[in-house]
């Protein structure tokens, strides 16, 4: 398995020809026939392809790099109103107003200084006005400001890299200051609140800010907040590089890898323990959007080492999520709740507290939350006509000898236990219910158009086409599951997306689900089995 860098390095190569390709007179980079202001994020990892020699860079020197990074830059410039501001236009034609993106103009920063030694004068002052207007109106916005967020993170970090750049010190201490604060403003878990709890991606867009503002100020005052981000990321990782979704509050599960957090994350022992098993996911890395900009900025800041290759398990500082292996087996279980409502758009319901993964053919139960979606919640109880609540208003982990794993979750009309047991050949989740009513709980389970589902001697492909089957045993994804006969296997829910304007989320993006009723005082089981998968894990670990 090559180095994460050279993997890097490769990912950023292999992108230069679309890029190139894409890049139309005015500036604009299209990709896929499509054009959004997040494609001028490929500015960064061009420009380090052009100027970072490595061994392991096959674009070092290529002086057609260079100047398209000028030719986007300009392209960029031409966008700005008065402010220094862009229209946020995404990909699919939809407008989000205008902002001073803080990935593309942090890219921008990176690139002058990558460039500045072989840039004529006159345009070395051109680039330097476009980036003091959008750095004296971002000083001025985040001089008011006292709350802590991710986007008010990566403008602290700019402010400091462009007054370092720049000669610009009133940026350096606006941003030193708001640097510091979002570093004290961390959970003992290592995590930064989003809503009623983290979120794992943008935990990862936090830690990438605060590494590259270590970095550029040296400040070891926000070290802590860095070596915690590192325990809980390593925590919250599957051993093929994706992300636990279960604990995040505003992204779903997405089967890759990500190049954001990286410069943070290898500053510490458990951080570089998350990029080692990065390091040898089986996963591809996402690059889109922002994501070219995580790609070069990883690049720039991420040195070559030997990284450690070990699962985390155990609990988050604050004992609020719980990790345990079993094999090739990965269990994930969460005591976050809470409920939004539509005013916020990126917040779910906490609704989902239990995940299972397998080595060999990634997420099995789970897919992250989504919202005001009774379907998409793990459990809900109902008194004759009257619904009793979907989420659960408080979650605990329960410490069980027998279990892998167990949590119990509250509801206005009862509680279930989930207990996750290991089997000689698997796993087998058992809920028990106690209160009043009908209990239905449910499990999300991971699938894909094209998935093949086994239903006795019933055959199918999963499609657009509904599914909706009373079943007590089924193969879905390679994996066997048996649980109640009286249970309804389901296919397609698709969740609520709130990247998108109106909310909607394409087939790719659905999931299934297996729903089945527990009676109050009753337990039932459903057993989770893998024929023949050859495990993934490195030698001793499976």
């Amino acid at each position: 398995m090559s180095s994460l860098r050279t993997q890097l390095f490769e990912l950023a190569a292999n992108r230069v020809q679309p890029i190139l390709d894409g890049l139309d007179e005015q500036g604009k980079v299209w990709l896929d026939g499509k054009w959004g202001i997040m494609n001028q994020d490929v500015i960064l990892p061009l420009t380090v392809l052009a100027m970072v020699p490595h061994a392991d860079n096959p674009c070092y020197g290529r002086a057609e790099l260079v100047d398209a990074a000028h030719r986007i830059a300009q392209g960029t410039f031409d966008l700005q109103d008065e402010l220094g501001r862009v229209e946020f236009v995404k990909p699919d034609g939809s407008r989000w107003g205008w902002i001073h993106m803080p990935w593309l103009f942090y890219g921008m920063l990176e690139t002058y200084a990558l460039l500045a030694s072989d840039v004529p004068e006159l345009r070395k002052q051109f680039w330097k006005g476009r980036l003091m207007l959008v750095y004296s109106q971002v000083r001025d916005h985040l001089a008011g400001v006292t709350d802590t967020h991710n986007i008010t993170a990566w403008h602290a970090m700019a402010l400091v890299l462009g007054g370092k750049l720049l000669g610009r010190p009133d940026w350096y201490k606006v941003g030193e200051q708001v640097a510091r604060r979002t570093a004290a403003a961390q959970t003992d878990g290592g995590w930064w609140v989003e809503g009623s709890g983290p979120t794992t991606l943008y935990n990862l867009v936090y830690t990438h800010a605060l590494g590259v503002y270590q970095r550029v100020s040296e400040d070891p005052g926000v070290l802590p907040a860095l070596r915690r981000a590192g325990s809980f990321h390593r925590l919250m990782q599957y051993p093929d590089g994706s992300l636990v979704s279960l604990v995040d509050g505003r992204v779903r599960h997405h089967p890759r890898r990500t190049a954001f957090g990286v410069p943070g994350l290898a500053l510490s022992p458990d951080g570089r323990g998350y990029l080692g098993i990065l390091e040898q996911g089986r996963l591809p890395f996402a690059c889109e959007g922002n994501g070219y900009t995580a790609l070069g900025s990883a690049l720039l800041h991420l040195e070559d080492q030997p990284l450690p290759v070990e699962r985390a398990a155990g609990d988050l500082a604050d004992g609020q999520a719980r990790i345990a292996l079993r094999g090739d087996w990965t269990v994930a279980g969460s005591a976050f709740t809470g409920e939004t409502t539509a005013s916020n758009r990126w917040w779910q319901d906490r609704a989902q507290h239990l995940e299972v993964h397998h080595a060999g053919l990634g997420l099995v139960i789970g897919g992250g939350n989504s919202k005001g979606d009774p379907a998409l919640c793990q459990a809900r109880f109902k008194v004759g006509h009257e619904e009793g609540g979907y989420y659960a208003t408080s979650a605990k982990l329960v410490d069980d000898a027998e279990a892998l794993l167990a949590v119990r979750t509250s509801y206005p009309r009862g509680d279930v236990l989930w207990r996750v047991l290991a089997e000689c050949d698997g796993l087998a989740v058992e809920a028990s219910a106690e209160g009043e009513g009908t209990c239905t709980v449910s499990l999300q389970l991971w699938a894909n158009p094209g998935d093949a589902l086994a239903i006795g001697e019933e055959r199918l492909v999963l499609g657009a086409e509904p599914v909706a089957r009373h079943t007590g045993t089924f193969t879905l994804g390679g994996v066997a599951f048996e649980g109640p006969a009286h249970g309804v296997l389901a296919w397609p829910l698709v969740p609520f997306n709130p990247y998108t304007a109106d909310g909607s989320a394409e087939l790719e993006e659905a999931v299934a689900t297996y729903s089945y009723a527990v009676p109050p005082g009753a337990t039932e089981r459903v057993m989770l089995r893998v024929p023949s998968v050859r495990s993934p894990l490195p030698p001793g670990e499976g």
